[in-house]
């Protein structure tokens, strides 16, 4: 099977990957059935820029700051899906004096959400901190609703991807669609929702798509969307139905990946921002540290790409069934 490319310049579906780090989303979505083009990439930090030139020399990746990015109204070419994972650091169980979404580092949160309004696409996928429920949830649901957006939101980790995943990574992700077009897709049956649901937003009543089945394996901690008020109240029975049937495609697509292993073919030849191959041991002296350092810490900012890919998989099932 011929893998397609990954940027196309003139593409019918363009995805636009806004703080993009090291580019597990563009990796994840290439991978995946859902047949879209990466066609331009945005992340400020410059040693992740390093590796996503090296990675990704075709895409575009100016301008690197998402505060200049901008789409003028009258722009033809703008992206069918946008992703992102906005920056954690006032959220993250690591800081507990964070201050969520008014710190200055995930109160980007607000220009994602300002990118999202100007190019309305039609599928948005966010991935942040699992702290998110109880630092600003209900904020960005509700923002996703003024917009014109519907989204539903789930924990998913590596644990969820089977044994060859080392760790645990549990993350927050959030698919939405425009609200506009949520009476295409009909629900198809009672969905596979993989585990148990947890609390909801700032309150602790049960969701209503979680209680629709039972804890199946390690599955994950499936959660509804919300309302305005961060419950999961006032919503259209077509609106729950869709968020039941993308949930139980997510569930269905991850366990199309569960137990495999992905392992990327070594490199010819020695990158700069690796450590030296043939050292078996760490120098503590060698000018090399700051690289192994800067290279862990692009991978503990990645998203696992498997898992992009799943959530691409079950917008394709889901683009497939829908009416025109």
């Amino acid at each position: 099977m011929s893998r397609k490319p990954l940027y196309s310049e003139g593409s019918e579906r363009e995805h636009l990957d806004l703080f993009a780090g090291c580019g597990g989303f563009t990796l994840g979505l290439s991978r995946s059935n859902l047949d879209v083009s990466t066609t331009r990439i945005c992340e400020k930090d410059p040693k992740a820029l390093k590796t996503l030139e090296l990675r990704y020399p075709e895409i575009p990746k100016t301008p690197n700051d998402i505060k200049e990015l901008s789409y003028a109204p009258k722009t033809t070419r703008k992206p069918w899906i946008i992703t992102g994972g906005f920056p954690c650091q006032d959220i993250s169980g690591a800081n507990p004096f964070g201050k969520g979404l008014k710190g200055s580092r995930s109160g980007l949160w607000f220009e994602f959400k300002r990118i999202i309004q100007e190019t309305q696409p039609e599928w948005v996928i966010i991935e942040n901190s699992p702290n998110l429920r109880s630092k600003g949830l209900g904020t960005v649901l509700k923002d996703l609703r003024e917009i014109g957006y519907l989204g539903v939101y789930t924990i998913i980790g590596g644990q969820h991807l089977g044994s060859p995943m080392p760790h645990k990574r549990e993350r927050i992700w959030i698919v939405a669609h425009p609200m506009r077009s949520v009476w295409r897709f009909q629900p198809q049956g009672n969905p596979e929702v993989l585990g148990q649901g947890g609390e909801s937003p700032e309150k602790t009543e049960r969701s209503p798509l979680s209680d629709k089945t039972g804890r199946s394996g390690e599955g994950t901690e499936t959660l509804a969307h919300s309302d305005s008020e961060g419950r999961e109240g006032g919503l259209s029975g077509r609106e729950i139905a869709w968020g039941q049937t993308l949930l139980g495609c997510i569930g269905r697509c991850l366990s199309e990946l569960k137990g495999r292993r992905r392992v990327a073919p070594p490199s010819p030849y020695q990158h700069s921002w690796e450590p030296p191959r043939l050292k078996p041991r760490l120098d503590r002296s060698s000018s090399r540290i700051s690289s192994r350092v800067d290279r862990l810490r692009q991978i503990g900012n990645s998203v696992i790409p498997d898992i992009p890919e799943a959530i691409g998989n079950a917008i394709h099932l889901m683009e497939n069934n829908a009416t025109t």
